[in-house]
């Protein structure tokens, strides 16, 4: 089967195999799949084909095929996105975690009063 122009990233995966089956050899053309954190999609499903996908930390089958594809593995700060984001799969971050690429202090008297980081997300 080919599945086609569809955007399964997140949450939109689990309701589309609600109704659809993925099976050995299928084929996704034109969907994303990604993912704010890692994760193992089709486990125990075979010769899968993925053609001009987003597959952002999509952990895939070893056998799977990927061909002009975005398939990278990308650490996300919880910091940089929506709350109601950070429930997919993705431990909050503390508020010096390793996304932190630069802070500010502001000191009176010697004494910090407040420190501002600023973050990025990080390829893996």
């Amino acid at each position: 089967m080919i599945h086609r122009n569809r955007n399964l990233s997140n949450t939109a995966l689990a309701l589309y195999l609600d109704e659809h089956t993925v099976s050995d050899g299928d084929t996704f053309e034109r969907c994303n799949l990604s993912r704010l954190g890692q994760e193992s999609l089709f486990s125990g499903i075979t010769g899968l084909i993925f053609r001009n996908c987003n597959l952002v930390n999509c952990l895939l089958p070893p056998d799977t095929t990927v061909e002009n594809c975005l398939h990278i593995q990308k650490s996300f700060c919880t910091h940089k996105l929506d709350e109601k984001k950070v429930v997919h799969n993705l431990t909050p971050c503390e508020e010096n975690c390793s996304h932190v690429v630069d802070m500010d202090e502001i000191e009176v008297d010697g004494v910090v009063l407040l420190t501002k980081y600023y973050y990025k997300h990080i390829l893996l």
